[in-house]
């Protein structure tokens, strides 16, 4: 159950994230174009990204929140 929900999190991190992004670095769109692109700043790109770090930290707290059973059942509560 565990590697099923590691293996959907994992692939589903990437359906969030990239629209995510892109609407992120759309926000912060300047405007310029060249031959029918969009041109954006790399302070764009560190604003977007700074999403990924953010997330880290999250991942990173939540982990040190969770507790370890060493294999033996948990009582209910």
């Amino acid at each position: 159950m565990t590697l099923g929900f590691t293996n959907m999190a994992v692939l589903s991190t990437g359906a969030v994230f990239q629209p995510l992004i892109g609407a992120l670095l759309d926000w912060n769109w300047s405007g310029a174009m060249a031959v029918g692109a969009r041109l954006y700043a790399l302070c764009d790109f560190k604003t977007a990204l700074v999403v990924f770090p953010a997330c880290s930290v999250v991942a990173l707290v939540a982990a040190a929140f969770t507790r370890e059973t060493y294999c033996r059942p948990v009582d209910a509560d």
